[in-house]
């Protein structure tokens, strides 16, 4: 669920996902990912701050761990207005940039419940850290210009840009 509490601690909002995704004729991806025990694993909420063109202000990037999914909800509506799935596979840390781009934490690793295949399970050999471009679809990858192949970690990875500047926590 995501559940939203205001600052006097009244519930704003608390929308089950699996009703997201009924309500949103989605429900086939619930089931479509049928080796996970947690097909949705969110792993993060993050708000719009602003309006960036489709976006409007409180609409909810979410990030599915096990679906390699974004997705921005609306939650005034009720509706889900844009989802992605991959090229990033089992993301983490997704967020949006102040120009409304998304930058998120790609583990970059095929990995389920049932089966990790760890070293050898790294799409590219590595980690990887993404910011991706919903109107034009573009998407940069860091790592391109950071010696990044040594970063390694398979479920969780977490980045945050404070005063242009990219900080990327992992263990």
């Amino acid at each position: 669920s995501i559940l939203v509490i205001s600052p006097e601690g009244k519930v704003v909002y608390d929308h089950s996902l699996t009703d997201i995704f009924s309500t949103n004729d989605m429900e086939a991806y619930i089931y479509a990912f049928g080796l996970e025990t947690d097909p949705f694993h969110l792993n993060s909420v993050y708000p719009a701050k602003k309006d960036f063109g489709n976006i409007e202000k409180g609409d909810l990037l979410l990030s599915l761990r096990h679906m390699s999914m974004l997705m921005i909800y609306r939650p005034k509506i009720k509706k889900i207005i844009w989802y992605k799935i991959g090229p990033w596979s089992n993301q983490h840390s997704a967020k949006f940039d102040v120009d409304g781009n998304i930058y998120l934490f790609d583990n970059n690793l095929i990995e389920t419940h049932y089966y990790r295949r760890r070293e050898s399970g790294y799409i590219n050999g590595h980690n990887r850290l993404l910011n991706y471009n919903i109107e034009s679809r573009n998407i940069f990858e860091y790592e391109k210009c950071l010696p990044f192949e040594d970063v390694r970690t398979i479920t969780g990875g977490k980045i945050q840009k404070k005063n242009n500047s990219l900080y990327v926590y992992y263990s």
